[in-house]
């Protein structure tokens, strides 16, 4: 990203700082650079919020339309200049869930006195409905549950807790399952087959076993095994590979994919593998 001109060390949050307290360390001095959220600090002004998102507001698209080519960027590196910083935009989860919650919300009287983990601006609006509203960095949230300190969280997407959850249970091997697709100008006729996805060298030999296993069994076409630094080929703590079965945008693979007699063969075999896999 720098072409060596920047050698980054990441450390976990609470090891040099609070997850709450990164812009902080970075202002004072503490560290040189820091990966945070903007919403994490409207107590030094409502407008931080616009560096993340809003309810209800932009999606990850639009949000980089606005940073990128409608002042944005600019706008919010004028704020953090005033507090001694530079900053610039590190990816996006992309749209995040209303909430996880121990107990069904069906109405706006349900919030009343929840507990809940939320920060920004829906914070404020879900603190306005009467829930307690609790701010917590992500490393703390699991814990909160647990303990009873809270009843509800928003926090990122499903793929973010798969994530959290496989570094957290490290079970024996993580898979994610999915069809693929094409960008606009794939050609959907020529493309097909089993892919496999890995990032993490233990979890090679198990892509390339799944992979051969597959379209040996099933008899199906491959479109080959892939170094990939995906979020759910990332953890560490288990193999993790993500595999694409198939490609739906292609006429004569969407029909095999939506077969159910083929599905439960597909399941079959998938689980054949694995046994395979680990017993070798």
């Amino acid at each position: 990203m720098t072409d060596g001109r920047f050698a980054i060390t990441p450390y976990p949050a609470g090891e040099l700082a609070d997850g709450l307290k990164v812009l902080s360390a970075v202002t004072e001095g503490k560290v040189e650079c820091g990966h945070t959220a903007s919403y994490y600090y409207l107590d030094r002004g409502p407008a931080m919020a616009f560096g993340t998102t809003l309810p209800f507001g932009l999606n990850a698209t639009q949000q980089n339309a606005w940073l990128y080519y409608g002042g944005g960027l600019e706008a919010m590196q004028r704020r953090y200049r005033e507090m001694g910083a530079i900053n610039f935009p590190g990816g996006s989860t992309g749209v995040q869930m209303g909430g996880w919650f121990k107990r069904e919300v069906n109405t706006v009287e349900d919030f009343r006195d929840l507990k809940m983990r939320i920060p920004g601006l829906g914070g404020k609006i879900l603190e306005r409905l009467g829930a307690e509203i609790k701010v917590l960095s992500g490393d703390k949230i699991f814990a909160a549950f647990e303990q009873g300190t809270i009843d509800a969280a928003e926090w990122k997407n499903p793929h973010a807790d798969r994530m959290a959850a496989i570094d957290r249970l490290k079970p024996t091997i993580a898979l994610s399952i999915h069809y693929n697709a094409l960008p606009d100008d794939g050609d959907a006729i020529a493309t097909a087959g089993v892919g496999m996805f890995w990032y993490n060298t233990q979890a090679h030999n198990l892509a390339v076993f799944l992979h051969n296993y597959l379209v040996e069994t099933l008899d199906r076409p491959s479109y080959g095994v892939f170094w990939n630094n995906l979020a759910l080929t990332r953890p560490h703590s288990s193999p993790a590979v993500l595999m694409e079965l198939g490609f739906m945008i292609n006429p004569t693979e969407f029909e095999w994919i939506v077969d159910e007699g083929e599905r439960k063969k597909l399941a079959g075999a998938i689980a054949q593998g694995i046994v395979a896999w680990l017993g070798q």
